[in-house]
């Protein structure tokens, strides 16, 4: 075969392949009409047709080109005549930004389902209004830095250092039924060998004076807890104390505050490397003193903690309650029938904090006998709880986290709540800071 034969064969077969304008541009109207897509584009004068050089090499993929496209109408028409076209999908390109002109769905008459939700209530606002009396409330700011300042807290919430001028620790406040004098515990943080003492001012948070006096180094070595008769003329509190040759021993002390004559409760004496007495509060019918021991395990670390009972004669030391309550820090009520007390006591400032314990820090009501005992279930960690001045509320700490163990509480925040552990309110905002709170006793 002669070159020449060669490429007028080619031409023919390149002619053949190539696919004609009109012939496209009337398939692509067939479509649109049978389809339903509006009318046939108009044809367009594409002029003469230039005649187009080719390589041989572009014959194969022509020929492919065609096949495909041939392919695709072929199936095209098939669907087209096996289905509908009122339900033939076909997608939209591009969102149509013209408005439709069917009608739309009637509304359905039957409500959606929807979880029935019950509107969330909400959280009380925290004020001193929620408190029954009026009296000052003073607590601890700083407690779980390990260097607690009194402060007294203000009807916007705010609050002001009760004595400002005095730079000494200063924690365990106790109200003198009257509500004129208030005593406390302090220590010098940055003296090594500083010790508690327990001092007393006023409501104004005058200039303290000294009430420990005579608790000499030698045999008396801190003075702390302390909590006023319910006539206001003695003071009942804890002393560490030391013999001459003998070990620390922590026992339940009263102080005749008009002559300062301590009486040393020797039922309640213990060594202090294996036990420490703490919390001792006067029942108002002046017979009894509630106290909370807590003991200390072969490393040192805070144990179990049991709920004593003596009386102001120092006769009749006994447990009330059972062990597993872990109880201390009694509260009695203005009737001298209930008690208040603490489950698993915290309290960062001193070495009895029993967060070593299973058992979690919450508060409990039991009868002076250490029955009918119920724990509140408030939804959180408890601490601090004692009276409010009317003695109509219980006031105490919630605080947030674990509490056992290393799960240490944080965020401590005033609240009050009913005697039955009902109708919880808070006093102070959030984040917080206030431990171990005591309302002045009403007038």
């Amino acid at each position: 075969m002669s070159d020449d034969v060669l490429r007028r064969n080619l031409r023919v077969v390149d002619a053949a392949m190539r696919p004609n304008p009109a012939f496209v541009d009337d398939l692509h109207a067939r479509l649109a009409t049978e389809l339903g897509l509006g009318e046939p584009p108009t044809a367009v004068d594409r002029g003469p047709v230039r005649p187009q050089v080719r390589r041989r090499g572009r014959v194969g993929w022509l020929a492919v080109a065609a096949l495909l496209l041939l392919g695709t109408v072929a199936l095209l028409i098939a669907q087209q005549g096996r289905r509908p076209a009122e339900v033939l999908p076909l997608p939209s390109v591009s969102p149509s930004i013209t408005p439709s002109a069917a009608p739309s769905a009637e509304p359905s008459q039957e409500p959606s389902p929807s979880p029935s939700t019950a509107p969330a209530t909400p959280e009380p606002s925290p004020a001193l209004d929620n408190l029954r009396s009026d009296g000052l409330v003073v607590y601890e700011s700083d407690a779980m830095s390990g260097l607690p300042r009194l402060r007294v807290a203000q009807p916007d919430l705010s609050s002001v250092e009760l004595l400002p001028d005095f730079t000494d620790v200063q924690y365990g406040a106790a109200w003198r039924p009257d509500g004129e004098r208030l005593a406390f515990a302090s220590y010098d943080p940055v003296e090594i060998r500083s010790q508690p003492l327990i001092w007393e001012t006023d409501a104004e948070g005058t200039e303290p004076t000294l009430l420990s006096e005579g608790c000499d180094p030698a045999t008396c070595l801190a003075e702390y807890e302390p909590a006023y008769s319910p006539d206001g003329t003695r003071l009942v509190f804890v002393r560490t104390r030391v013999a001459e040759g003998a070990e620390e021993e922590s026992v339940i002390a009263i102080r005749d505050l008009e002559t300062g004559a301590v009486t040393e409760l020797e039922a309640t004496s213990r060594p202090r490397r294996g036990a420490e007495n703490l919390h001792p509060r006067w029942s108002p019918d002046g017979q009894t003193i509630a106290y909370g021991v807590t003991e200390y395990g072969e490393f040192g670390f805070p144990g179990t903690s049991t709920l004593h009972l003596v009386n102001v004669d120092g006769t009749n030391d006994r447990i009330i309650g059972t062990p597993d309550l872990h109880a201390g820090e009694p509260e009695w009520s203005p009737d001298s029938e209930t008690i208040l007390f603490a489950s698993n006591p915290y309290r960062p400032v001193l070495r009895a904090v029993g967060s070593e314990l299973d058992a979690p820090h919450g508060l409990g009501v039991m009868n002076a006998a250490g029955s009918n005992v119920r724990l509140f279930d408030i939804g959180g960690v408890a601490v601090g709880g004692t009276w409010t001045g009317s003695g109509e509320q219980i006031l105490f700490t919630l605080m947030e986290g674990g509490g056992t163990g290393i799960q240490r509480p944080f965020n401590p925040r005033l609240f009050v709540m009913d005697p039955d552990g009902g109708n919880v309110l808070p006093l102070t905002r959030n984040p917080g800071d206030a431990l171990y709170a005591a309302q002045q006793p009403s007038p």
